[in-house]
């Protein structure tokens, strides 16, 4: 409880104390995989909020927007929760439902999403060359397994006769 009241006294909200149970989740995070519903989640303003649904994920394909300000998760509210707290309750065993009732835009209209858990894997990297012979690189996450993608995916651009690249790092949460 100390450790936890004195990273709080920091008043920075990427400085957080994690706990065993909370650390394990954080490191099953980082290998790429896990049970829920497929969403970067964080805390912006004291409030929080979905950073990034992930590509073909039930949240995605539910409809949950980056920005999207999460106000309940089941039947409890979102606002005294941390990142961890809300991540360990919108998880879940592959296959069971959570309701997320979210914000959305200036406006404040509130949304409910009835979304059924599933096996998540975390996209880490994709690449194209464009058209127009700009060869991109989109880094979703800094998983433990980023840094060797990271260097195949520069391997493929330098093989791809352009010299042009873009690295899009749009919606990347951080991690790792």
């Amino acid at each position: 409880g100390a450790i936890s009241g004195m990273t709080k006294a920091l008043g920075d909200p990427y400085t957080i104390f994690l706990p065993p149970e909370e650390k394990e989740q954080f490191e099953s995070d980082i290998q790429g995989s896990f049970s829920g519903v497929g969403m970067e989640i964080g805390i912006r303003n004291s409030q929080l909020i979905v950073i990034s649904p992930l590509p073909n994920t039930p949240a995605k394909k539910a409809g949950i927007k980056a920005g999207d300000r999460i106000i309940k998760i089941g039947d409890e509210p979102a606002a005294q929760l941390n990142v961890f707290e809300a991540a360990k309750k919108i998880r879940g065993q592959e296959g069971t439902t959570v309701m997320i009732t979210v914000l959305r835009g200036v406006e404040n209209k509130q949304f409910e999403f009835k979304i059924i858990r599933d096996n998540i894997k975390i996209p880490t990297i994709e690449t194209e060359l464009l058209p127009t012979n700009i060869f991109v690189i989109r880094l979703f996450n800094f998983s433990a397994t980023a840094p060797n993608l990271f260097r195949g995916a520069l391997s493929d651009f330098a093989d791809s006769g352009t010299d042009k690249l873009i690295i899009d790092l749009r919606g990347n949460p951080g991690g790792f």
